[in-house]
């Protein structure tokens, strides 16, 4: 709720996920693209350890919003979403509606960059 009136993509990734490392890079790009308007990255972790958490984030920079519960694939969040296997992304529009069934990865940047510049409008 407190991101209402933002489109916010939703990256549920961890640590010790290759594919989810690769995706990085892609996302730093979109997020450089988007600077400045109202869209929020909110990179959801399934890591089970604090500690690898906060060293990714920091060594490979991953920018946006963080956040992280104990219970990895059994956190709260990780189930209420459904999470299977990640990376998962999802995008939400202003009024909190999910924008698509399946959302690009930022590597799949023109689809993405297409999707979100529709929901800020």
């Amino acid at each position: 709720s407190d991101l209402k009136g933002k489109v916010v993509y939703i990256d549920f990734w961890a640590s010790w996920c290759g594919p989810c490392m690769q995706e990085v890079p892609h996302a730093q790009k979109l997020e450089e693209h988007f600077e400045g308007r109202d869209v929020v990255f909110l990179n959801i972790s399934l890591d089970e350890k604090a500690e690898a958490w906060k060293s990714a984030i920091e060594k490979k920079q991953i920018k946006g919003l963080h956040t992280r519960q104990d219970g990895g694939w059994k956190a709260p969040v990780a189930v209420q979403y459904g999470i299977q296997g990640i990376p998962a992304y999802f995008l939400i529009d202003k009024d909190g509606r999910f924008v698509t069934e399946t959302t690009p990865r930022p590597s799949e940047a023109d689809n993405l960059t297409t999707l979100i510049e529709k929901a800020l409008n």
